[in-house]
């Protein structure tokens, strides 16, 4: 096989990582809503009709407590409001940047109208652990957030679940804590939706990188053996190594599909691999 044929190959493959990369999902976008001091008014919001809503605006926020539904409570101090998502690196209280690595807890009040459809969050990874709190039900963590680095394990795996919202007044509660990464905080808001759409959604992914891994990892094989068995070409065996690695890339990284097939990989171990993989790819 020529370096030509090889070149139009790989076009070829470049062409399906972006078609990928750029299918839509829903077609329906959801309708920019914004929480304003800590409550986001959900009551006209037809869940059956529309996509599925993010949770973002105004928080308020407890930088230094890591408070659950019931301490939330009992809480004296006033909280200060903050948009959500953002990183830390962004965000200031009374005119003082906080650092990225630290802990708080995050609250919003979510007002919403009488509905029958079952309904779902899906949770992105924050940087990097969390415990969420609907109403007083625990219903989504990663890792373990702490108020140091030994009482912190950060994990990364974004997730949808199921959960009981009651028509009128409902309360979410968010810990976020990091002590191993140099970004703290959230990018990626949290999706209010039915549980039917976000369950589609999120299987829709998993079918295309699952998909995507698999005809890079068969690809990258074929060259290798290609190049073993056959012509030594320096591009042939480049050609096999970048598809193979970034295999890796599409499993280990993003929606962490890989993380929920071995959940006893450490983070440590799958932020390395994450950091490696773009350099060899991009090497």
């Amino acid at each position: 096989m020529t370096v030509h044929k090889l070149r139009h190959l790989g076009w070829l493959l470049t062409g399906l990582l972006l078609w990928f990369g750029c299918a839509p999902g829903d077609s329906e976008r959801p309708v920019p809503l914004q929480a304003r001091e800590g409550v986001i008014d959900l009551r006209e919001w037809n869940f059956a009709k529309h996509s599925p809503v993010e949770l973002q605006g105004e928080w308020a926020f407890y930088w230094k407590r890591l408070l659950t539904p019931d301490s939330l409570r009992q809480v004296g101090a006033a909280p200060v409001y903050v948009d959500f998502p953002a990183l830390w690196s962004g965000l200031a209280i009374e005119g003082k940047p906080i650092p990225s690595q630290g802990y708080g807890t995050y609250h919003l009040s979510l007002l919403i109208g009488a509905h029958s459809l079952p309904l779902a969050l899906e949770v992105p990874d924050y940087y990097t652990s969390y415990a969420l709190w609907i109403n007083d039900s625990l219903v989504a963590r990663n890792g373990m957030p702490g108020i140091d680095r030994v009482s912190t394990t950060p994990h990364w795996l974004p997730q949808t679940v199921a959960i009981n919202l009651l028509p009128g007044h409902n309360e979410i509660v968010l810990q976020i804590a990091n002590f191993h990464h140099s970004k703290g905080g959230g990018r990626e808001a949290i999706l209010l939706g039915s549980e039917a759409q976000l369950t589609r959604k999120r299987e829709t992914e998993a079918a295309l990188d699952f998909f995507l891994a698999g005809t890079l990892i068969m690809g990258g094989l074929f060259f290798l053996g290609l190049y073993l068995f056959g012509q030594r070409e320096r591009a042939i065996i480049y050609f096999s190594l970048f598809s193979i690695v970034y295999s890796y890339r599409v499993l280990g990284f993003g929606s962490y599909f890989l993380h929920s097939l071995l959940p006893q990989l450490s983070w440590g171990l799958t932020i390395r691999l994450e950091y490696l993989t773009l350099y060899a790819s991009a090497a």
